[in-house]
């Protein structure tokens, strides 16, 4: 009988230790307390917070991948043929004040582009051109009667994604330089000329290239035809180049240099 009584209180004892300990873990972590106060209520808010802020993290997340995506969802710009051996697409683009410009960018043909590691050279087919060459068959009449109506020209330099991005970025530059020079004596004298360093080609994608042009290395021009004015013409470019997926996009060269050459 003793022995009944003493287990009786040993397992009293026992509940109201739990009980102590369960009081004190739930003084200590008072906020289940609020959390599960009001029937509920108050677990119900964070877990409507916490899905809140989940849609609104993936939302983000999906915004910024469909920007990524929306490069190769573009619209496709108009081409025309100028000549035999170069190509022009009409395109239009808008500075952040909204004041445009209508730009003509002739392109040659995919089998010329600059001699690899030249900054003097273009080949065709892999056979470096002569400058009398060059200018019977890219600066040929259809060519330069497109060029005379320009008020502004724009000689365009670019490097392939091979090599070290700075030697690259420079050599540019200078294939930049180089366009202006040939393309100088074709047009009026009054005529400003700007160059464009696109810089290194890093983006590799098979859907940004056409039938007509592969945009690694490629000889470019960039007429100006009519342009607002007091319009940045830098960031009317920009606009415009990277407005269609068939065109030479900023976002997929390795610098976006503007300078004034005459």
């Amino acid at each position: 009988m003793t022995q009944h009584h003493h287990s009786e209180d040993a397992n009293k004892d026992d509940r109201r230790r739990t009980v102590v300990a369960a009081h004190r873990w739930w003084d200590r972590y008072g906020w289940l307390r609020w959390l599960f106060s009001r029937g509920g209520e108050n677990a119900g808010r964070l877990a409507a917070s916490f899905f809140i802020a989940g849609v609104g993290a993936w939302t983000l997340w999906d915004t910024y991948e469909a920007r990524s995506r929306g490069k190769f969802l573009l619209p496709i710009a108009n081409v025309e043929r100028l000549s035999p051996s170069t190509f022009a697409y009409v395109i239009q683009g808008a500075d952040a004040g909204g004041r445009r410009v209508d730009f003509d960018l002739i392109v040659a043909n995919k089998d010329f582009s600059w001699q690899r590691g030249s900054t003097e050279k273009l080949e065709r087919s892999g056979k470096a051109l002569s400058l009398e060459v060059l200018n019977s068959v890219l600066f040929d009449e259809l060519v330069r009667a497109r060029l005379r109506v320009a008020k502004e020209l724009i000689a365009v330099g670019t490097a392939s994604q091979e090599g070290d991005p700075t030697e690259e970025t420079y050599r540019a530059g200078q294939r930049a330089e180089q366009t202006a020079k040939w393309v100088k004596p074709v047009l009026e004298t009054g005529i400003p000329i700007w160059t464009l360093n696109l810089g290194q080609y890093r983006d590799p994608c098979t859907a940004c290239e056409t039938s007509e042009t592969a945009w690694q290395r490629p000889f470019l021009l960039v007429a100006v035809r009519r342009a607002a004015w007091g319009v940045d013409l830098a960031e009317a470019l920009a606009d415009a180049l990277g407005s269609a997926s068939n065109l030479p996009s900023p976002d997929r060269y390795s610098t976006f240099g503007l300078s004034r050459y005459r």
